[in-house]
């Protein structure tokens, strides 16, 4: 029995042992000056922030509080301009509709005109053309210039 109470003293030695350790690490390295000083700081800041933000939601209110007549006002002739627009939808579909062939046209010549103008770009940032020549010229002498 002797012999049993020793093993189980000297386990809870080890333990003791290893639980004081583990305690130092935790002093050692979470509870050290320099992250206690961090903590403190951030606590700081999120506290000024916190604050910062209530007095933003206080203006806020107030600014809503202060100008609720306008506001209501612009909702409401916003919601009359959407009912008006939605009255109108049968006359802007007929002019979409008798538009159609030259709204497409134009679609299309603004694609071609577009393509048309990037490879033209591309053309004189890779030298060729007179445009090309003149700006590469003009960019090796910027460039030497320096």
């Amino acid at each position: 029995m002797a012999r049993s109470a020793s093993g189980f003293i000297n386990r809870i030695d080890q333990t003791a042992k290893k639980l004081d350790d583990a305690i130092s690490d935790v002093r050692k390295y979470v509870l050290n000056e320099q992250t206690l000083t961090n903590l403190s700081f951030t606590v700081a800041t999120l506290r000024n922030a916190s604050q910062d933000a209530l007095v933003t939601v206080q203006n806020v209110n107030s600014v809503i509080k202060s100008n609720g007549v306008p506001i209501g006002i612009a909702v409401s002739n916003l919601v009359t301009f959407t009912e008006q627009l939605n009255s109108l939808c049968p006359i802007r579909k007929g002019i979409l509709s008798t538009n159609e062939p030259q709204i497409s046209a134009t679609i299309s010549n603004l694609q071609a005109s577009t393509a048309t103008l990037t490879n033209l770009l591309n053309g004189v940032q890779e030298g060729k053309g007179l445009a090309g020549v003149l700006f590469k010229d003009q960019a090796s002498r910027i460039i030497s210039q320096t």
